[in-house]
């Protein structure tokens, strides 16, 4: 898995939860195992709607037919899911007995009202997420409270969304329980988010012991299935221990094997398989597994050793059949192979860019968005690497993958930055999109095409990486300049 210089893993883990997922239902539904999900449309532009569980476990296609669609859901768990009608998203809860409507109007977004069963949990959760926006209000202006002044607009918080819940009465006891102890875990979350956000304000790295607060957090219980599968603010805490196990026992293997050549020394991957292996608790293991397959596969060097790893760890059949349809599908993002294409991205200069149409160069291809700020980062490094290749037969090409109301954001920020290179934008969620197809569940992206358009690298070093560098000259055959 390549690893980008200012692509934090807790902020990833935070902010940054991917809805990338590829698995269909399956025909075979079992009794007592299906959510029935509608709903009314009103000013919509799409032809389908899509059901994505946000553990990246699911993920299925609602036909959209005279703005109405209906789908029979299989679940084999209760949980949190996203709605997804082009670039807007909406959060829902469902679970096996549910049958659910929903009414939007896409120009309202993010409104939406639900009835039927399961219906009040729903509107709770719009009213939740509304809540939290409101207080909240601007990214910067919330992290750069006093820490008098966020912890006490935490509280507000809490209690304003502890009076909200009570006003659904329709919600059953239980899952209201659950809901509180995930107000503990967003609170706990917060407080922790806080603390790293004022050394990323200030763009310094935080110290060591402060990143480790979370994963050490000892009076929070490690092995909650109900709440692995609710919340995904324990989600979080539980990915962040688990990172600080793997981080650890590599550093321990490092120390141990020091003096053996790289080569033999053990791998990353088979230190995520070994701890991910010693958990007990198999919808925790299943799910830390599966998230990390799912984005760490495209970047190893064995892809066959790492699926056959995968597959024997894995006790759950649907991440299995996920894994196997992304190793099959990654197989043909091997170099030499035939890049994916795009047709007629706007670009910011005027008129619309194809993919073919950069043919006869190298194209170096970065994929980013204006709320990504790691994205941003790379912005200083990719106008180095430019300004040094000018002369070269290497096209600069990046992608915004930005929603549709954030594409004034996009417009304004490559003037603002005064962004190089060819600058399109990719209005396009489709299955078969340019970053669907290149598996994109990460940002930053960045991609390496040879003059025929025939991959280079699927997953090319960052702007910032001295193997940028490297990778150009050689394939460009140039000689580097002898060392002074």
């Amino acid at each position: 898995m390549s690893k980008h210089s200012h692509y934090h893993p807790m902020k990833q883990s935070l902010l940054l939860l991917p809805l990338m997922l590829f698995i269909n239902c399956t025909n075979k539904i079992p009794a007592g195992k299906i959510a029935i999900l509608q709903g009314q449309i009103n000013n919509n532009t799409s032809t389908e709607m899509r059901l994505l569980r946000y553990d990246r476990t699911l993920d299925t296609i609602l036909q959209i037919k005279k703005d109405v669609f209906i789908d029979t859901v299989f679940l084999n768990k209760p949980g949190l899911y996203s709605l997804a009608n082009g670039s807007h998203n909406y959060s829902l809860y469902l679970e096996p007995g549910y049958d659910l409507k929903a009414s939007l109007d896409i120009k309202k977004y993010p409104q939406i009202k639900f009835t039927g069963t399961g219906s009040d949990m729903n509107n709770y959760m719009v009213k939740k997420q509304q809540t939290l926006r409101e207080m909240q209000g601007g990214f910067e202006a919330f992290y750069g409270l006093s820490p008098k002044d966020f912890k006490a607009t935490l509280k507000k918080m809490d209690d304003s969304l502890k009076i909200l819940l009570k006003k659904y009465p329709g919600i059953p006891e239980k899952l209201k329980q659950k809901e509180l102890r995930s107000l503990t875990y967003f609170k706990t979350v917060m407080l922790f988010q806080y603390d790293i956000m004022q050394y990323e304000l200030d763009e310094k790295m935080p110290p060591e012991n402060l990143l480790r607060a979370l994963a050490d957090n000892d009076t929070i219980d490690l092995d909650n299935t109900e709440d692995f599968t609710y919340s995904i603010y324990y989600m979080s805490i539980i990915k962040e221990h688990y990172r600080y196990k793997v981080k650890d026992l590599l550093e321990e293997y490092d120390e141990k094997n020091k003096s053996l050549p790289p080569n033999k020394k053990i791998s990353p991957e088979n230190v995520h398989f070994e701890v991910f292996s010693g958990i007990s608790n198999e919808t925790i293991k299943n799910t830390l597994l599966f998230n990390y397959a799912d984005v760490a596969l495209l970047g190893v060097k064995d892809k066959e050793a790492f699926y056959n790893a995968f597959m024997k760890i894995s006790t759950n059949n649907e991440h299995k059949r996920k894994i196997t349809a992304d190793y099959n599908k990654i197989t043909k993002l091997a170099p030499g192979s035939p890049s994916p294409q795009f047709k007629d991205y706007e670009n910011h200069d005027g008129g619309t860019t194809s993919l073919d149409d950069l043919k006869g160069k190298y194209v170096y291809i970065d994929l980013w968005a204006t709320w990504c700020g790691p994205c941003i980062a790379e912005f200083p490094a990719l106008k180095r690497l430019q300004e040094k290749y000018i002369d070269k037969d290497i096209t600069f090409l990046s992608i915004s993958i930005d929603k549709e109301e954030d594409y004034e954001k996009w417009k304004k920020m490559v003037d603002e930055k005064e962004l190089q290179g060819i600058q399109l934008y990719a209005n396009d969620n489709s299955n078969e999109s340019f970053r669907w197809q290149y598996e994109v569940n990460y940002i930053p992206r960045f991609i390496f095409l040879d003059p025929d358009g025939n991959i280079i690298s699927a997953e090319a070093p960052s702007p910032s990486s001295p193997e940028i560098k490297k990778l150009f000259d050689t394939s460009l055959d140039i000689n580097p300049a002898p060392q002074v």
